[in-house]
């Protein structure tokens, strides 16, 4: 679970009063007490996102559940880095996103779609996009929006999540929103200002300091204590990341306490979840799966695996071919979770 806490930020730029874009930022940052995503307002439908002649959905919560207009919608789908990195770059961390990025086209789209997906998460480079930044990248910001209308195009509701970790290619920026954050989120905000066929991470596994942590980082971790969220407008929903072997829980149990019976009363996405032989790994992996797969239906809880175009969770390659449990062993290139996660999740869901 990916936690959120209350903090000052410094002096925001000014905000011109009648902008669209300014508008979507205030809502963007009402703060909560879990990491949260946010919808833009509602708008017109003519100027929604297009596909093939018609507008997307308009994506919205009420309650506990996610709403494609009017109808129930579970979010299931697939990370792809392929937006992340602007630039080549010599920071070892981000060069599985610099491959990525190299070999991300329409096509990486096409095939997420066939693979049962229905929403897309992006990552976005927050230091790429903050003109304030000495490696701010100009042409950055169309290469994004290109990404989200080319999945918008074959059907695919995305997410855009903000990063500020090692795949940016840029280290020591804060594991925490700031001013840079907001920067980059008014750089965004006015390419989708009509539009809410698509749905807003706004900062990815923000992180306390940690000499801010102790029993209230605690409590939030088990999601005790967040606060109802204040959502007339049905745009704001919660995020987890149950990565097993991040002290997170392996079972049931665990997953009550740390989101699932939270999810029983507010709208809960899963927005990333590692699974193989490399950087999660645990033995009964396979088990593992099946069983938080499985929760997460049961709970109807949506849910979006990592990655599906760089090698070992999801495929093995950038061909795309899938990754299995069978003969799965702990160590680089030995297992993932594309085949059952199809299996388990994409085919089952209602």
């Amino acid at each position: 679970m990916t936690a959120l806490s209350r903090r000052p930020l410094r002096t925001m730029p000014p905000e011109p009063s009648t902008s669209k874009a300014a508008n979507i930022m205030r809502h963007l940052w009402l703060l909560a007490a879990a990491s949260f995503l946010a919808i833009p307002a509602a708008v017109d439908a003519q100027q929604s996102a297009i596909r093939d002649g018609l507008p997307l959905p308009a994506i919205s919560v009420s309650g506990d559940a996610f709403f494609a207009d009017s109808r129930p919608w579970l979010p299931a789908g697939v990370n792809i880095i392929g937006l992340l990195a602007a630039r080549p770059s010599d920071v070892g961390a981000a060069a599985m996103y610099d491959r990525a990025t190299a070999h991300f086209s329409p096509e990486t789209l096409e095939d997420a779609q066939a693979f049962g997906a229905n929403v897309v998460r992006f990552q976005a480079s927050q230091p790429r996009l903050d003109p304030q930044f000495p490696d701010y990248v100009p042409d950055y910001l169309d290469r994004v929006v290109q990404g989200v209308r080319e999945a918008q195009q074959v059907g695919l509701i995305p997410i855009i999540s903000m990063q500020w970790e090692k795949g940016t290619g840029v280290l020591g920026l804060s594991s925490m929103p700031d001013t840079a954050t907001a920067c980059a989120w008014t750089q965004i905000a006015p390419s989708f200002a009509q539009d809410r066929g698509l749905v807003y991470e706004p900062f990815n596994e923000p992180n306390l300091p940690a000499a801010a942590k102790g029993e209230p980082m605690n409590l939030l971790r088990r999601w005790q204590g967040a606060p109802p969220l204040r959502d007339p407008l049905g745009q704001l929903a919660y995020s987890a990341h149950p990565h097993p072997t991040l002290g997170q829980p392996a079972a049931p149990a665990g997953w009550d306490e740390r989101f699932g019976t939270f999810a029983l009363t507010y709208p809960v996405l899963i927005t990333e979840w590692i699974m193989d032989s490399g950087l999660f790994c645990q033995p009964d992996a396979a088990q593992v799966a099946r069983n938080l797969l499985d929760y997460s239906l049961e709970h109807r809880i949506g849910f979006i695996a990592w990655t599906f175009n760089a090698s070992g969770s999801l495929v093995t390659d950038f061909q795309g071919d899938p990754t299995t449990y069978q003969d799965f062993h702990c160590g680089p290139g030995n297992g993932g979770s594309r085949q059952i996660f199809q299996t388990r999740f994409l085919q089952r869901m209602p």
